[in-house]
């Protein structure tokens, strides 16, 4: 019962979403109320409210979650790479977030995201706190001085910086997140070039151009 009762309540879920994207992108994101998505969805106001406290909540559907879940594992996760320790529960995490997101939505609701101002900032506070946790895995245990704090910084900056630049590639050119991912993640680590025309940007070429070497 416990288990029917689970699948019913994500189904559930799933119908708000999906309600709630057709419906923003139909009359646009500050016409549509919370009103509009119960019943469009056909559900109690209060049933919504239990779901999301609001309409950005279900655009941000499980990332708070995830977030958390990323802080979890990093706090417990250690060892001498840690580059490749964060790069791999990262990429994980994003990728739990896609499967999370029907796949006909992930351009509708990322497209909203990135053009009405109040989901830009919330994405973009999410992207912080992403920063913020990867900033406290790379300093921990290391001394404290203006040199650690550079390189720290530096690392956790660069790997949001590969996420983003992953997501909105795949929004723009209708790509493979995942896939994006690891070739952001490549040009990081083999040595980015200076100018975008430098270099053949096509999947694997990074490995391939002597420019990229360490």
């Amino acid at each position: 019962m416990s288990a029917l009762r689970e699948r019913k309540k994500a189904a559930l879920r799933g119908t708000i979403v999906r309600c709630a994207v057709e419906l923003f992108v139909e009359r646009g994101y500050d016409a549509v109320s919370m009103e509009d998505i119960a019943t469009t969805a056909m559900c109690s106001r209060s049933t919504l409210n239990r779901y999301f406290g609001t309409k950005e909540d279900v655009l941000f559907d499980s990332t708070t979650e995830i977030t958390e879940h990323l802080r979890e594992q990093l706090r417990h996760t250690d060892g001498p790479d840690r580059w490749a320790l964060a790069r791999d529960a990262v990429t994980a995490h994003l990728a739990e977030f896609f499967e999370n997101v029907e796949s006909d939505l992930r351009v509708d609701i990322m497209q909203l995201w990135f053009s009405e101002p109040a989901l830009l900032r919330r994405y973009l506070s999410i992207v912080y706190e992403w920063e913020t946790i990867l900033r406290e895995f790379f300093s921990a245990g290391l001394p404290r001085s203006p040199g650690t704090r550079l390189r720290v910084e530096l690392l956790a900056t660069a790997m949001s910086s590969a996420l983003r630049a992953a997501t909105t590639t795949a929004l723009d050119f209708d790509g493979d997140a995942a896939v994006l991912t690891a070739e952001a993640f490549e040009y990081l680590e083999h040595g980015l070039p200076t100018l975008p025309g430098d270099v053949d940007v096509s999947p694997g070429a990074g490995r391939a151009d002597p420019r990229f070497a360490v």
